[in-house]
C-alpha cells in the first residue's frame, strides 16, 4: 500500500508532514517547521528527533502480555496501535492528523472526547459502551493498565506482572507515606479489584493532567540539551533554563530519592520522573505529582532477610545502586521518620494479598525497618 501523509499537531497547530507506512513505521519527515517553539521538546537537540519520539511514545515491547494486547485489537506491532489511534494521549496534546482530512483537536482529543478501549475488566467499570481513538495506544510501563472515562474525568487502572499484588499495593503505601509526611505532590492510588486476574489487587489513580498541563518526562528533558556532568545535575541545570526553580526542584528530588529509598524503588528511571508544562505558555510549573513506585519492596523478587542481602540493590535511575542514589541527598532531614507507617501497619498492608508469602513479607517488613534505621543513621552523618 502506498505511504501516508500526516501533520504531526499540537492542538489545532500543524508542525510538519510525517510520511507513514501503513504499520506506522516513520519513513520521513519535514525539516520545515512551522509553529516550531510547539516541537516536542526533545526536538531542540536532535534533527533525527521524530523517531526517538514516536519509539518512545508507543506502548512499550516490554509490557505485560502484549501480545495478547495487540492480537484482541486487531493489531500487529505497537507503531501500527499508535498509528491507528492518531498518536493521541492523555498526557500532552500532540496528534498526528491526515493531510487530506477536516479533522479537529476538538473532534479527536481524549480529554473531553468519550472513549472506551479498556483492556483490563475492574469492579467498578460503569463507562459507557462507545468507540473512538483510544489513550491505551501511547500508554508506557511494563505492567499491563488501561485508561479508562467516567464521565468528564479520566483514571488509570495498573495491574501487576505476576501472580501477587505487590506492585499495586506498593503504590497505595506510596500514597499513605506521602500523605503522611504531608507531602501534597503526589498521585494517590487504591486498591481496585480486577476481573479475571490471579492477583487480588490492581490499583487505581486520576488523572493529574488536562488539555491545559502536559507532562514531560525528565528523560525528555534530559535530551533536550547537550549533557554536562552527571545526569542528575544535567536534569537540575535544563530545569533551571527552561524556569523552574531549581532549588525547589532540588528538594522534590531529594524527597523522592529518601522516600524511594525507604521503600526500596528499583525503577525510578527518567520517564518515571516527571514535569508539568501549560500547553499554551509552555511555562514549566514544576514537577509532577510523584507517581509510579510499583517496582518497590522487593516486588517479584527475593526479599532480604539480613543486611548483607539488601546491601546492593540495582536500580534504573540517577545511579545503578540504591545506596549511591542516597548519596545524591544534601538535605536527609526533609522526611521526617517518625511520620513513617509502622512495620505493624506494612505486615497488615501486604497481609491483604492471599498469593503472597510469610517469608516474603517478612523479609519485605525487615528490609523496611533496616532502610529506616540506615536512614537515621545518614541524618546524624553516620554513614
Amino acid at each position: 500500500m502506498e505511504p501516508a501523509n500526516y501533520y504531526l499537531m499540537n492542538k489545532n497547530r500543524p508542525l510538519t508532514i510525517i510520511q507513514f507506512t501503513q504499520m506506522g513505521d516513520i519513513i520521513d519527515y519535514s525539516r520545515e517547521y512551522k509553529n516550531r517553539e510547539y516541537l516536542p521538546i526533545v526536538a531542540e537537540n536532535d534533527d533525527n528527533w521524530l523517531h526517538l519520539w514516536w519509539g518512545e511514545r508507543k506502548v512499550p515491547l516490554t509490557r505485560n502480555n502484549l501480545k495478547n494486547l495487540l492480537t484482541s485489537k486487531g493489531y500487529t506491532i505497537p507503531e501500527q496501535y499508535l498509528y491507528k489511534n492518531l498518536g493521541l494521549s492523555l498526557t500532552d496534546c500532540y496528534w498526528i492528523k491526515p493531510v487530506d482530512s477536516n479533522l479537529k483537536w476538538e473532534d479527536v482529543n481524549l480529554f473531553s472526547n468519550p472513549f472506551k478501549d479498556n483492556t483490563l475488566k475492574w469492579d467498578d467499570n460503569k463507562s459507557n459502551e462507545i468507540t473512538g481513538y483510544s489513550p491505551n495506544s501511547s500508554l508506557k510501563g511494563n505492567v499491563e493498565k488501561t485508561w479508562t472515562a467516567r464521565g468528564k474525568e479520566r483514571f488509570l487502572i495498573k495491574g501487576n506482572t505476576k501472580e501477587t499484588s505487590t506492585q499495586s499495593i506498593n503504590e497505595v503505601l506510596a500514597s499513605h507515606i506521602h500523605k503522611k509526611q504531608k507531602h501534597d505532590n503526589y498521585t494517590k492510588y487504591k486498591l481496585t479489584y480486577i476481573k479475571g486476574k490471579p492477583y487480588d489487587y490492581g490499583c487505581s489513580c486520576k488523572l493529574f493532567t488536562d488539555e491545559n498541563t502536559e507532562l514531560v518526562s525528565a528523560y525528555d528533558l534530559i535530551l533536550s540539551e547537550p549533557r554536562k556532568g552527571t545526569y542528575y545535575e544535567h536534569l537540575l541545570t535544563v530545569c533551571e533554563h527552561k524556569g523552574m526553580d531549581a532549588e525547589k526542584i532540588r528538594e522534590e528530588l531529594e524527597y523522592q530519592i529518601l522516600t524511594d529509598y525507604i521503600m526500596s524503588q528499583t525503577d525510578r528511571h527518567f520517564n518515571n520522573i516527571g514535569f508539568l508544562r501549560d500547553t499554551e505558555t509552555l511555562e514549566f510549573i514544576g514537577t509532577a505529582p510523584i507517581f509510579d513506585s510499583g517496582d518497590s519492596m522487593y516486588a517479584n523478587t527475593t526479599a532480604p532477610v539480613n543486611e548483607r542481602d539488601m546491601s546492593h540493590l540495582f536500580t534504573h535511575g540517577f545511579e545503578n545502586d540504591i545506596s549511591a542514589m542516597l548519596k545524591l541527598v544534601n538535605n536527609p532531614g526533609l522526611i521526617d521518620l517518625s511520620k513513617l507507617p509502622s512495620a505493624s501497619e506494612i505486615r497488615e498492608m501486604y497481609e491483604k494479598d492471599s498469593k503472597d508469602t510469610e517469608t516474603h513479607i517478612n523479609g519485605m517488613v525487615y528490609a523496611y525497618e533496616k532502610r529506616i534505621d540506615l536512614c537515621r543513621k545518614f541524618q546524624l552523618g553516620k554513614i
